[in-house]
């Protein structure tokens, strides 16, 4: 149900954003039409840090994220607190930002979500052609970026 609901939505308007209102919207659509389900089924908001959960959310990130990989849509970058550079700054400054991106998700001190986001937004280019030579395997690559071995390391990019 939840798949057919999102899929609905998502084939209308493929660059929609969906929100914790519309997931709360949704859910109470659900348990109005079947009183015997549990709204915690379909959607739970952030809270503690947690992620949001639930079958609505998660059908919505896995058809986003197929939609990302035909490449109907492109991902929402999140850069809020990183001010934006002029196009003279841009030339003299990029390779420096991407070496501390590169530091940033290289180290093992892993540190702030939003800031390895980032860093891995910004390094996407140069890992892609990482992970396309022959001689490069998934085991180094995990171990490249220690961040990924972490519990919470398979957040990266979902944000």
């Amino acid at each position: 149900m939840a798949g057919a609901i999102i899929h609905t939505i998502m084939e209308h308007d493929p660059n929609r954003s969906l929100g914790k209102r519309d997931f709360n919207h949704l859910t109470g659509i659900i348990v109005k039409v079947f009183p015997t389900e549990i709204p915690g089924t379909f959607f739970i908001s952030s809270y503690k840090g947690k992620v949001p959960t639930g079958k609505l959310y998660s059908t919505y990130l896995n058809i986003r994220n197929a939609l990302v990989d035909v490449k109907i849509i492109t991902r929402e970058r999140r850069s809020r607190r990183e001010p934006s550079l002029s196009l003279d700054e841009t030339d003299e400054s990029t390779t420096d930002h991407l070496e501390n991106s590169f530091r940033v998700i290289e180290s093992e001190n892993i540190g702030e979500l939003n800031t390895i986001n980032s860093a891995w937004d910004k390094t996407y280019d140069e890992r892609q052609k990482l992970l396309g030579s022959t001689e490069f395997s998934t085991s180094n690559y995990v171990g490249k970026y220690p961040f990924l071995r972490d519990p919470q390391g398979y957040l990266v990019g979902c944000t």
